[in-house]
C-alpha cells in the first residue's frame, strides 16, 4: 500500500483538473517533477490545457466503483471538481465516493476551502477561530462536507488538508465575476460588481493557492489543521481599475444593487443561488492568513499588479 506522507514520489490525483484550483495544482505539481493523474469530466478541455505526457483519465464521482478505480494507488487526492450553485447539493454524495477511495488507497485528500462556512462575519479580520456560524444552505453544505473530512481522518483513514481562500482570480479562473471582469474590461466594456466596491476585501490570486497547498502537504504538521490563504486588503474598484489600468484603459464598472439582484433573482437560477451570499459583497471581507505566514515565510503573496498581468496574458493567449 502506497503512503499517504509520501508527497514528493507518490501519485497525486486531481479530481477537477480542468477547473481554476485543479488547473493550478496541476501545474505546479508538473513544476515540481510530481507524478499526477488529471481526473476530468470533459477530456477534449483538459488535452488543450496540459502536455500531452499528463496522465488524463475521463471519470464518474457518482460511479463509486469507478471512481474508487481511478483514485487507486494516489498518495494525494485534491477535491478540486466543481458544480453549479444549484447543483451544489451534489458535492455531499460525490465526496462520501472520493472518501471511499481514498481509504482505500491509503491517501491523503486535500479540501479547498472558502468562506461560506462562516456565515456573516461576527468580526474582522476572520481568523480560523471564527466560528461556523452558516445558515445558508452552502454554508451549511460546506461545513458538513469538513465535519466529514475530519471523521475521516481522526480515525486515520485519510491523510487531511484544508486550506481556506478568498475569492479566487488568475489564469483560467473563468466564472462570470472574477472572469468576466477581465474579459470585459479587454473588450473595453463595463465590468459588473454587485452590491458596493468601496469596501475592504481580499483576494486569493490562484497561483499562490497552489502554491500555498503544496508547502502544507509537505508538512505534516499542517494535517488536520485549517490554514486561509488570502492576498492583501483592497476594494473591489480599486481591483478592478488596476485591471483596467493594465490595458491602458479608464475603469468602466457598473454597480449592481441589492435591490436590483433580489429583482434579477426571480429571472436568474444563479443570481437567486448568490443571495445567500450577498453579505460578502455588501460588508467588509478580510480573511486573515497571518497563521500560515508566520508558519510559512518563504511564501508571498502575489501582488496584485504582477496576479492581474498574468491574468490577463492568460486570456489573451488561452480564451480570447
Amino acid at each position: 500500500m502506497n503512503n499517504k506522507y509520501d508527497i514528493d514520489n507518490g501519485l497525486h490525483v486531481v479530481i477537477g483538473a480542468t477547473g481554476a484550483y485543479g488547473y493550478a495544482v496541476t501545474k505546479i505539481l508538473l513544476k515540481n517533477k510530481i507524478n499526477v493523474r488529471a481526473i476530468v469530466r470533459n477530456e477534449e478541455k483538459a488535452l488543450k490545457l496540459f502536455p500531452k505526457d499528463v496522465d488524463i483519465v475521463k471519470s464518474d464521482i457518482f460511479n463509486m466503483d469507478k471512481i474508487i478505480k481511478d483514485l487507486k494507488g494516489a498518495s494525494v487526492i485534491y477535491i478540486a471538481n466543481n458544480f453549479p450553485y444549484k447543483n451544489w447539493q451534489n458535492y455531499y454524495i460525490s465526496t462520501e465516493n472520493i472518501l471511499k477511495g481514498a481509504e482505500t488507497s491509503n491517501s491523503t485528500v486535500v479540501f479547498p476551502g472558502n468562506v461560506y462556512g462562516y456565515g456573516k462575519f461576527d468580526y474582522l479580520p476572520v481568523n480560523e477561530e471564527h466560528p461556523l456560524n452558516a445558515n445558508g444552505k452552502k454554508g451549511i453544505l460546506r461545513n458538513n462536507i469538513e465535519k466529514l473530512l475530519f471523521e475521516y481522518y481522526k480515525k486515520d483513514k485519510i491523510g487531511l488538508v484544508i486550506p481556506r481562500f478568498a475569492d479566487f482570480y488568475g489564469p483560467n479562473v473563468t466564472n462570470d465575476l472574477y472572469g468576466g471582469m477581465f474579459i470585459k474590461a479587454m473588450k473595453n466594456k463595463k465590468a459588473i460588481w454587485p452590491v458596493n466596491p468601496d469596501i475592504p476585501h481580499n483576494f486569493t490570486y490562484i497561483d499562490d493557492a497552489a502554491k500555498a497547498t503544496l508547502l502544507l502537504l509537505r508538512n505534516i504538521n499542517s494535517y488536520g489543521k485549517v490554514y486561509h490563504v488570502s492576498g492583501d486588503i483592497i476594494t473591489a474598484r480599486e481591483f478592478i481599475n488596476k485591471i483596467y489600468n493594465r490595458l491602458n484603459l479608464k475603469i468602466k464598472l457598473k454597480v449592481i444593487s441589492k435591490l436590483d439582484l433580489k429583482l434579477l433573482a426571480h429571472f436568474s437560477s444563479n443570481i437567486n443561488e448568490i443571495m445567500e451570499l450577498i453579505y460578502e459583497y455588501s460588508e467588509p471581507y478580510i480573511l486573515d492568513d497571518r497563521k500560515f505566514l508566520n508558519e510559512y515565510p518563504e511564501f508571498r503573496h502575489t501582488t496584485y499588479d504582477d496576479g492581474i498581468n498574468n491574468t490577463i496574458n492568460w486570456f489573451k493567449n488561452e480564451y480570447m
